[in-house]
This record gives C-alpha cells, sequence and structure tokens, in this order.
C-alpha cells in the first residue's frame, strides 16, 4: 500500500472525500523521512508542517525543569501528529516530536495546510471531529492514570494498542503510563506469571 493509499483510507475512516479533491490535496504533500531518534519538532521551535505518518511511530514528549521527559502521545501509521496551534498561528511548539523508528510522512507546509483548510470542506470537518476526539482520548487517558492502578492501564494500552509494547522502548511505555520502568516490570512479570 502507498502513502497516498494509506492517507485517502485514513481520510475516508473519517469523512467523505471526492477523488477529485484528494488528487488535489495529496499533490500538495511531500513525503518526507525521519531518522530513529530523530527530534522533527523542538518545543519552542514553530512547527513548519504538518505530519501523516505513512511508516513509523512517533513520540510527543515534555521535558520537566529536572530534565526528566514525559511521554504524552504516540502516533503509528494512519495517525497525524505535531503541534496544529504552532503550524496554524506560527507560536512556539508546546511539545517535543520524536521518531522512535526510521519514519516516512507525508507532509503539508503550513501555507498549504491553510491553503486546503480554506478549499476543502472536508478538511474542516477532519480536523474538528480530529481536535474533539484528541481533547477527549487526552482527558479519558489522565483520568485514567489517576484513578486505574498500572496494571489495569498497562493492560488497556495492550488491549488498544498492542502493536505498541513491540515497537517502543518500554522506558516511554512507563513514562506514557505515568509509572518508574522498574513498577512497568513488576506489572509485566506479575501478567506474565501462570
Amino acid at each position: 500500500m502507498t502513502g497516498s493509499d494509506i492517507l485517502l483510507q485514513a481520510l475516508r475512516s473519517k469523512v467523505d472525500v471526492p477523488d477529485d479533491e484528494f488528487k488535489e490535496y495529496i499533490a500538495l504533500t511531500e513525503l518526507r523521512n525521519f531518522k530513529k531518534g530523530e527530534i522533527i519538532i523542538r518545543e519552542g521551535s514553530v512547527q513548519k508542517f504538518n505530519i501523516f505518518i505513512v511508516k513509523g511511530c512517533i513520540r510527543t514528549f515534555s521535558v520537566g525543569a529536572d530534565d526528566t521527559e514525559t511521554t504524552i502521545y504516540f502516533a503509528e501509521e494512519g495517525y497525524w501528529t505535531g503541534d496544529l496551534e504552532s503550524l496554524r498561528n506560527a507560536t512556539p511548539a508546546k511539545h517535543n516530536f520524536q521518531a522512535l523508528e526510521d519514519t516516512q510522512a507525508l507532509t503539508l507546509t503550513s501555507a498549504q495546510w491553510e491553503y486546503t483548510y480554506k478549499k476543502f470542506k472536508w478538511v474542516v470537518a477532519l480536523h474538528a471531529l480530529g481536535n474533539q476526539r484528541w481533547a477527549a482520548k487526552l482527558s479519558e487517558h489522565i483520568g485514567r492514570l489517576l484513578s486505574d492502578t498500572p496494571e489495569v492501564n498497562y493492560l488497556r494500552l495492550l488491549k488498544e494498542r498492542p502493536t505498541l509494547i513491540q515497537r517502543v522502548p518500554l522506558y516511554y511505555i512507563a513514562s506514557y503510563l505515568g509509572i518508574s520502568p522498574e513498577t512497568l516490570s513488576r506489572v509485566r512479570k506479575k501478567i506474565a506469571a501462570p
């Protein structure tokens, strides 16, 4: 499956996209490659392009005053990621975005993004829907971290996003779950025990 096929499938799973408009949209995109470990967007810089992942995985994280990294989100194939406010308003990005694997992404510059937003009604609908889902997911994730046990949160992650466990270092998983790597190790041993 090509990058444009993956993008079209992701779009059509959410909104109705006419063939002719998709052809114009895809012609504006650029395929970019990011190396494993590369910081794609650094907190405080202005995001210059949006990111749709064709292949790979990107981590969103913040760095605390004590230089501790907190993982906020993982985006895999078929996901968008980035700081939309930074892209649209040329303001500093609030988080860091790092390729956890060699990653291919379809991108639009901020000017192209604005053009498609103004030209295609489905782009507006897609972003309204995406923003609502993102806010709901983030709120739900934070609520579960505060109310559920580390074991329950890890089992939920295994069920909802099983491929993450195989492709993402466990210390990032622990950070995402708001626990130490040692606690995650204990949870994994408990689950594996007969």
